[in-house]
Order: structure tokens, then sequence, then C-alpha cells
């Protein structure tokens, strides 16, 4: 029998539709038990008609789920607790800063800086990737810190002066920095006008990226104060 193909990955020889479903589903597997079903959900999408999808600022964790309670039921099976989810369910999607939330950082320890989240795996049908465009007010900066992924920076707007492993460069709209892993790095506007660039770091989710500061302290998981929209 030749192995199960699905939207979620290719599953062993004779293994069912799914390959792994668990922990981060545990009412999937409550509704398997009870002989709960589910309707499926719709995210909060739209189609342009080529493909992709426009997605808010919501998850799409609710279809995934009904997604993997519905393979579960036709393969006819209880996942074993042991088990985990292993998606390939990725999907073309286009985005903007005016659909999403401000987060940001305004204290000694991080610098004052804020940035909207485009892609991350939580709140987007995507994978292997995740970005966003940061905004500095003139004046302020990242403050100095560390993550273990790479990462790229490009000015979409203003100037800067960013700062790798010691080194500082001036850069402008139109320039690319690449950022290894655990590089120590920063980047402030000594300008008079706003400074916009769009990041991006090798990881499913951005809560995924564990910014650390010199002096030892990771970043708040959620931002220590969100910025007004301007």
């Amino acid at each position: 029998m030749p192995p199960l193909l699905g939207r979620f990955g290719a599953a062993g020889e004779g293994a069912p539709a799914v390959d792994r479903v668990a922990g981060r589903c545990p009412g999937l597997r409550k509704a398997r038990r009870t002989g709960q079903t589910f309707a499926r959900q719709q995210a909060p999408e739209q189609s342009s008609g080529h493909g992709f999808v426009s997605c808010n600022d919501r998850s799409d964790r609710g279809v995934r789920d009904a997604e993997l309670l519905s393979l579960a039921d036709e393969a006819g099976r209880d996942p074993a607790p042991s088990e985990t989810i292993m998606t390939t369910s990725s999907r073309p999607v286009v985005a903007s800063a005016a659909e999403r939330s401000r987060d940001g950082w305004d204290d000694p320890v991080h610098g004052r800086v804020s940035w909207f989240t485009l892609f991350s795996r939580d709140i987007t049908p995507t994978d292997s990737l995740s970005a966003g465009i940061t905004e500095i007010e003139p004046g302020s900066g990242l403050n100095a810190h560390r993550h273990t992924q790479p990462e790229i920076y490009f000015l979409v707007e203003g100037s800067g002066i960013v700062m790798v492993d010691g080194s500082e460069t001036a850069v402008s709209a139109g320039a690319s920095v690449f950022i290894p892993g655990d590089a120590l790095h920063g980047i402030r506007n000594a300008s008079h006008a706003l400074l916009r660039f769009f990041y991006c770091f090798p990881a499913d989710s951005f809560s995924e990226v564990v910014y650390r500061f010199p002096d030892g302290s990771p970043a708040p998981d959620l931002p220590e104060k969100t910025l007004p929209e301007t």
C-alpha cells in the first residue's frame, strides 16, 4: 500500500491520513472520545482570485483543528497522546501593515521601537519565515541585542545607523542588511524623519525569536507597552 498523501504531509506505509495529531490540538482528542462533531470553520480571509489569501490579524488555528479532526475521523482512530501535529498547510498570503496591530517597546533596556507583524504562523497560514515592518521615530532606536536566528533588514523609508558586532554603518532607503545568527546588533534613527524597514527571520512564528539583551534579560513575551496608532 503506498504512503497516504494529504495536505498535512505524507504518512508512513499503512498509516492513517493524519501524520501526527496531538498536544497542540487537545480539543481534537476530546471531540473524538465524546463523538462530538465540529462544523468546518472558515477563516476571515478573502481570495484575490489568483490563489492568494488576504488574512486579517487572526489565527488560522481553528480551521486547522477542524481539518485535523475530519482527517482523524476518516482514519477511524483516536490520536495517541504522544503524537504531534505536522502540517504543510501553507498558502500564498498578501498582508499589509494597515491591517495589523502595532506592537512595541518603550523602555531603557529595549529602546523605543514599534513593529507590525505581517507573517507569522500564529496569525497567517505560513511557515519557514516570519516577517514584518519596524518603525523607529527620530532620536529613538532598537537597543543592541542578540537572537539565535539570522535576520535581514530592508530599509523602506528614512535613514539610520545600524550596528553589527560593534561595527556601525549608515544606511538609508533601499539598503539591505544581513545579520548573522547570535550577532550583537541594533539600529537607531539619527535623522529627523521616520525610519521604516522590513525585517525577516527564518522561523515559522515571530514568537520563536527570543531577543537577548546585554543585561542578560530576554525580551518580554508580550510588549511592555503597546504604542498608539499614529
